[in-house]
């Protein structure tokens, strides 16, 4: 069975949010805000709390733009990434244990070389404002082995809501 996890976005106007992750996997990488769905939350509150918890962001709600799967050595068992952009929101990032350095992002300045391999075959996708499904396979040092990632219609994600 797949871990399920979620992956928020913050953009305004022609900006994104990011912020460098501090702990566990990932640490050193510019991201956007998640972790796992907990108990008894839909994914779209697991995605609004992370916000809330990472960079002290409250969001009014999150648009569910695409799932990701993860499989390979570098993990212990496929994991099931649920991505979202948020565009309405409230409060001032700012830096918790978990995220360091909340920093907003021209659109066409993202630090791909600085985060995970995998965003730069997504993001664009998301930033256009397009619905996506993906999958790729990553080695023990955490490196893209192979991917697939396609355009879908929004209807597909109402299933996962």
């Amino acid at each position: 069975m797949k871990q399920v996890f979620t992956l928020a976005f913050i953009r305004k106007e022609n900006q994104i949010l990011l912020a460098r992750k501090l702990k566990k996997i990932g640490a050193g990488y510019w991201n956007g805000f998640g972790g796992k769905v907990e108990a008894g939350e839909t994914i779209e509150e697991a995605a609004i709390r992370e916000c809330r918890e990472e960079i002290n962001v409250v969001a009014d709600s999150a648009i569910h733009r695409g799932i990701l799967s993860f499989s390979g050595e570098a993990y212990d068992k496929p994991i099931a990434v649920h991505v979202f952009e948020i565009s309405e929101f409230s409060g001032t990032p700012t830096a918790t244990l978990e995220m360091g350095e909340p920093t907003w992002f021209a659109l066409d300045n993202i630090p791909y070389d600085q985060m995970w391999e995998d965003d730069a075959y997504w993001l664009p996708m998301l930033l256009e404002g397009k619905c996506f499904r993906g999958a790729f396979e990553m080695d023990e040092e955490k490196r893209l082995v192979r991917h697939k990632i396609e355009v879908i219609a929004d209807n597909e994600l109402r299933r996962f809501n």
